[in-house]
């Protein structure tokens, strides 16, 4: 359970792996809380939370994307023109 504010939507998938509630909103904070223990949805979150760790955070994704970046600014380097 994050707020919903910049940063927690790339980690957070709203009804997949977690809940994005509004700042101080308590009774959303209270109900998913109560959710989670009822229905026992830890484990279901816990393994939903780990497939978004790999798809988007996991080190050779990451790594991937430096890459990128790194090779795209080589490339566009006034040093190359």
């Amino acid at each position: 359970i994050a707020t919903d504010v910049a940063g927690n939507k790339e980690i957070v998938h709203d009804g997949f792996n977690g809940n994005l509630i509004a700042v101080e909103d308590f009774a959303a904070l209270a109900a998913h809380i109560t959710d989670y223990y009822v229905n026992n949805k830890l484990e279901l979150l816990s393994a939903q939370s780990k497939e978004v760790y790999n798809t988007y955070f996991s080190y050779d994704k990451i790594s991937e994307q430096l890459n990128y970046i790194i090779n795209d600014a080589v490339r566009n380097s006034v040093f190359n023109k």
